[in-house]
């Protein structure tokens, strides 16, 4: 499935599986990610996008990842900013309420940005 929603900052490309091309997002999720990349002025990679399950799987993902697009929409995308630091990013995305899981991986150097309906509270850590 591919991107139906219009967004200036991301390519299907970028957040489609890498393994077979599985891209079906939350329209509103890729709304709130355009927008926050515009808010902060800085670029982001992403390192992750849409995963088939038996990618997130060889990745070591969460059983119930929000990356997941088989069967439901994916709502997550890790990054890597090109123009603040990760720590400022990481606060950045804490404060705009637009995730409700934000998870800076120090080591990994990367920025997980999620959204979970499940969740009754924000979900916020750096690992």
């Amino acid at each position: 499935m591919s991107i139906i929603v219009k967004i200036q900052y991301f390519t299907e490309d970028e957040l489609k599986c890498p393994c077979c091309g599985l891209c079906n997002y939350d329209s509103f999720f890729l709304k709130k990610l355009d927008v926050f990349r515009e808010m902060i002025k800085s670029r982001l990679q992403v390192t992750s996008g849409c995963r088939c399950a038996p990618h997130n799987l060889m990745v070591s993902g969460a059983v119930n990842s929000c990356h997941i697009g088989e069967g439901k929409t994916s709502s997550a995308v890790d990054v890597f900013p090109m123009d603040l630091t990760l720590p400022e990013t990481f606060v950045k995305a804490c404060e705009s309420n637009f995730f409700n899981e934000v998870i800076y991986y120090k080591e990994k150097r990367f920025i997980h940005l999620g959204f979970d309906e499940k969740k009754l509270r924000p979900y916020f850590e750096v690992k």
